[in-house]
């Protein structure tokens, strides 16, 4: 399976608010649910308005467009890394997902990805 590392970095946050800069910046995922309003976007993006905020991460895209029946995508490449001690936080869309990491694990986890078959 090929894999795409998006250049940059890239934040978690919980913000008070977003407005349509922000909303319509490139690789900007927004969560709003009845207790929080989440932002993962890149780190020179990020809103003054942050409540809760980590930082460091670098995201990763399943380079294919994903059916919904797929089975145990995500699944495969978390057990290779929760193996060695590695989390993700993941983002599905409607085509594919994507994964963060933090940069410190970065390159044990693409080192392991690839040991394990996948392709950047």
């Amino acid at each position: 399976m090929k894999l795409k590392i998006i250049d940059g970095f890239f934040a978690v946050c919980k913000v008070t608010a977003l407005d349509a800069t922000q909303i319509q910046q490139e690789f900007t995922f927004i969560a709003n649910t009845d207790e929080e309003l989440s932002l993962v976007c890149r780190e020179q993006s990020l809103p003054s308005n942050t409540t809760s905020l980590e930082k460091g991460y670098r995201l990763i895209r399943i380079d294919d467009v994903l059916d919904f029946s797929l089975v145990g995508i995500l699944a495969k490449i978390s057990g290779i890394l929760a193996s060695h001690n590695i989390s993700i936080f993941v983002i599905s869309t409607f085509n594919t997902d994507y994964f963060l990491i933090k940069n410190n694990q970065f390159d044990e986890t693409t080192r392991l990805l690839k040991i394990n078959g996948y392709h950047f």
